[in-house]
């Protein structure tokens, strides 16, 4: 194993843990602040091209792969645009309702990291189920994407609420 798959997998597990923890916080707490809901998605992202681009970064270039993430992406914005919010613009901060989905979505991506990262360290070598972790990490990259995007744009433009009192 080399120390650029190693890296690699440590970027990946850092982003995916990363993902994890800013899903689980607007799940569980009243209120988050607002450039929170992009947190998930920036780090999904790091986590994906991490996966994506090595060894090879031509596979970036892969439309193929890319499809996977514009259909999580075209049901992440769907998903956005339903998500109950209000916005305190005072305070900048944002209440979520019912935004389990993008957790347990943020945990299933991490286990499949976890378990690729742990093929690769005990084979020594490029894991064999690596394509459907490709295809997991694309496929909740872009919902996460499209989710935390549309919800913020949508807390940009919604009427200031009084989420403090």
């Amino acid at each position: 194993m080399t120390p650029k798959m190693l890296a690699m997998d440590a970027i990946m597990i850092a982003s995916a843990f990363a993902v994890t923890f800013g899903t689980w916080e607007q799940h569980t707490r009243p209120m988050v602040a607002r450039w929170k809901l992009l947190l998930p998605p920036v780090c999904a992202v790091i986590a994906t091209l991490a996966l994506v681009g090595y060894p090879d970064p031509r596979d970036l270039m892969d439309l193929q792969r890319w499809t996977a993430a514009v259909a999580g992406l075209l049901v992440g914005v769907a998903r956005g645009a339903l998500l109950s919010l209000a916005h305190d613009k005072a305070h900048d901060t944002v209440r979520l309702r019912r935004a389990g989905d993008g957790f347990w979505l943020a945990i299933v991506l991490l286990v499949f990291v976890l378990v690729h990262a742990v093929i690769e360290v005990t084979l020594g070598t490029e894991s064999p189920v690596e394509d459907l972790v490709e295809m997991v990490m694309l496929l909740s990259t872009g919902f996460l994407l499209g989710r935390g995007v549309t919800a913020w744009l949508r807390t940009g433009a919604a009427e200031h609420t009084d989420l403090y009192e």
